[in-house]
């Protein structure tokens, strides 16, 4: 069920997806997804679920890298139309549900725990980060984290966005 709902979200967006695109396309009956997930948001929930959690953390050894590695990997995500597709559903849904609202929440607690776990590698080797990680929280940093920074060429050397070249 989940793999046909990230098909369907790979062609079209989360607004267009229904039980009976998902029952046509998994070959599941529609009454029988309504029991186990009842709707859409709920297979997308569990979708979200499965996807977000394929995202390794880095432990390179090296405290930018891993930060580097980490960044680039959730940009990528994002930047997959189905995983936008999916995100955009989820957001949109948690407006109106709190269970979706939470496993929205948790999913970006996860990220900053990932985060943590990577300065906290850094320490306990006793190497110390050269620049300050409250940098990589700044509206800047996010837009690129979540968006891949369209308004960039993509990373530098230093971690920073590179402005496109004119």
């Amino acid at each position: 069920m989940l793999a046909a709902a990230y098909e369907e979200l790979d062609r079209d967006s989360f607004a267009a997806l229904t039980l009976d695109r998902l029952a046509r396309r998994s070959g599941v009956h529609v009454s029988t997804i309504r029991r186990r997930w009842r709707t859409v948001e709920g297979v997308v929930v569990d979708l979200l679920a499965e996807r977000s959690s394929t995202l390794p953390t880095p432990d390179t050894g090296d405290f930018h890298r891993d930060l580097m590695e980490l960044t680039q990997a959730i940009a990528d995500f994002n930047n997959a139309l189905r995983n936008r597709n999916v995100m955009q559903g989820l957001i949109a849904a948690a407006a109106h549900d709190t269970g979706v609202e939470e496993i929205v929440r948790n999913a970006f607690v996860r990220r900053t725990e990932e985060v943590t776990l990577i300065v906290r590698n850094a320490v306990e080797r006793g190497t110390s980060p050269r620049t300050p990680t409250r940098g990589r929280s700044s509206p800047h940093w996010r837009r690129r984290c979540t968006t891949g920074c369209s308004s960039c060429a993509g990373p530098s050397t230093s971690g920073w966005c590179t402005p496109p070249s004119r």
